[in-house]
């Protein structure tokens, strides 16, 4: 049997579905990738910029970011899987990390353990309160709240409604809203010894993140029923917007002070992205010009205090991606042809981006060749917007095996528009 050469056969490996572009759109450019093994699970950003993963069996790492490139500083690694991180006072670093809850301090270059408790074997995510006081959820376990002086934990309450608590918030009067995964969304009070459960809704779905806007609106991340919002006005929780995207599910999220949510996903084709919708008065719309696809699953998402957005991939590691000011559509600067961008990093090892630009609606075919032309990977896209647009190669065939170092040829077709460019693979 011949090898395929040139030629396009429909192979649709991701594909997107959202409900209309909004009224403003953006673009997210990939800016760096960094992959130190293990699992990606959680992600969150110091106020001066320093990226903290929760990296699974890995435990946890911190990153120094300089516009275009993440460089590890610190790695502690402990007994269990680090699902989520959060940042105190004084460099204290909390981690859920499976079976325990632990702290540490950071001095910029390493982690010193603080103490750690042994709850019920299952913390998954982990808030810090306006006080200081430490939220954990601990999946059938419910949530729990603890005290920390510096060196010591003091469990002070726990409740257990049912469900599986996932991910936890907090907003700034010190309400607690638990992403409570088959039981849906929870809010509770916390008087410094006990929980009272003040409000609760379930849309259906599988809860697993919620992140609170500055105006008070509630974003929960609910798994294949993907993105909804609700108000909370301190005895009920009532539902404003939902946004569903077909074959993805949300896993992790957070809010820009614009009600921009950036929505961390699972694809039903074994992979994952970053997408961006924005909320306005009762309605999500489109907000990214840019969808980013990449290998492996998208976990969280944080946002640095420049703006930059940074990705917790499982088994892809952490990404860094800027985004452009928003812009009225009839202001997006498209061009009358389609382009074909350079792709980067190039060489590469072993993620690069594929990067286009559409003019109007097309279908779009990404093609990669090896340099005898036999196609080793192609993505199918239909009725793709007019906007920039990222794919995100991690040097793998369409059978999903590692490829050798070489030169390969990726191909744009997008109606009667055609190009090719080379980039370079180095092992």
């Amino acid at each position: 049997m011949k090898s395929s050469k040139f030629t396009f056969v429909p192979v649709i490996l991701f594909l997107f579905l959202f409900s209309g572009l909004g009224a403003q759109t953006f673009d997210m450019t990939f800016l760096a990738h960094v992959d130190d093994g293990y699992t990606a699970y959680g992600v969150t950003v110091s106020s001066n910029g320093t990226v903290f993963l929760a990296n699974g069996g890995g435990g946890l790492r911190s990153y120094a970011f300089d516009g275009s490139s993440l460089t590890s500083t610190a790695w502690v690694d402990d007994p269990g899987t680090a699902y989520s991180v959060a940042l105190g006072s004084s460099n204290t670093v909390y981690l859920a990390h499976g079976i325990y809850l632990l702290a540490y301090s950071f001095n910029d270059t390493s982690f010193t353990q603080l103490d750690y408790d042994m709850g019920p074997g299952s913390e998954h995510g982990v808030a810090v309160g306006p006080d200081g006081t430490v939220f954990l959820a601990c999946l059938d376990e419910g949530l729990r709240a603890y005290s920390f002086n510096g060196s010591t934990f003091i469990n002070t309450a726990s409740i257990d409604n049912g469900g599986r608590a996932l991910r936890v918030a907090v907003d700034s009067s010190g309400t607690i809203f638990l992403a409570n995964e088959d039981d849906g969304l929870r809010v509770y009070s916390y008087d410094g010894s006990s929980f009272t459960n003040t409000a609760h809704v379930d849309s259906g779905g599988r809860a697993y993140d919620v992140a609170i806007a500055n105006d008070g609106l509630v974003f929960l991340a609910n798994g294949d029923d993907y993105l909804r919002a609700f108000s909370y006005d301190g005895v009920s929780l009532t539902h404003i917007a939902h946004f569903y995207s077909l074959s993805n599910t949300a896993q992790g999220l957070c809010v820009r002070n614009d009600n921009t949510v950036f929505i961390a996903h699972e694809t039903s084709s074994a992979r994952g992205g970053l997408w961006a919708v924005k909320y306005d008065s009762g309605t999500f719309t489109w907000a990214s010009g840019a969808p980013i696809t990449i290998s492996g699953y998208g976990k969280d998402v944080a946002i640095g205090p420049d703006g930059t957005v940074f990705l917790a991939a499982s088994g892809s590691g952490l990404y860094a991606f800027s985004c452009s000011d928003p812009v009225a559509l009839d202001d997006i600067d498209v061009p009358g042809s389609h382009i074909l961008k350079q792709n980067f990093p190039n060489p590469f090892n072993p993620t690069t981006i594929l990067q286009y630009k559409l003019a109007h609606v097309s279908n779009a075919n990404m093609i990669i060749y090896d340099i005898s032309g036999h196609i080793i990977k192609q993505w199918s896209f239909q009725k793709q917007e007019a906007g920039l647009y990222n794919i995100a190669w991690d040097g793998t065939n369409q059978y999903d095996k590692s490829v050798s170092s070489g030169i390969y040829i990726y191909r744009l077709l997008a109606e009667d528009y055609s190009d090719s460019k080379k980039m370079l693979l180095m092992k």
